[in-house]
């Protein structure tokens, strides 16, 4: 999937914020997709980052995600790596420490 643009927002000591790009990877919410598709099975959705430094983003531990479609994924469980390859967690996760830079 693309045209999401996901980022994730660290904060520094001082505060100061800093967007990363990601690329985002989850399953569609089991219960939602066989309301809809009873007999599918549950594929992997990779969210593809906007590579265009330009190009806003939504902010996955801060912003709601764009609607209809993050009201069936499971965002919350969604790996989520940076650029670089990093894996940097869950969402989950990111929103319950709020990620820092050192």
């Amino acid at each position: 999937m693309a045209h999401w643009h996901p980022c994730i927002l660290f904060r520094d000591r001082l505060n100061q914020k800093t967007y990363e790009r990601c690329w985002v990877k989850t399953k569609f919410l089991q219960k939602k997709l066989k309301e809809k598709y009873p007999n599918s099975k549950n594929p992997s959705v990779l969210i593809t980052p906007a590579f265009n430094k330009l190009c806003g983003c939504i902010s996955l531990n801060e912003d709601k995600m764009i609607k209809p479609l993050g009201k069936i994924l499971n965002l919350e469980k969604a790996e989520i790596y940076l650029l670089d390859g990093t894996n940097i967690g869950s969402i989950e996760k990111l929103k319950k420490n709020q990620v820092k830079l050192k």
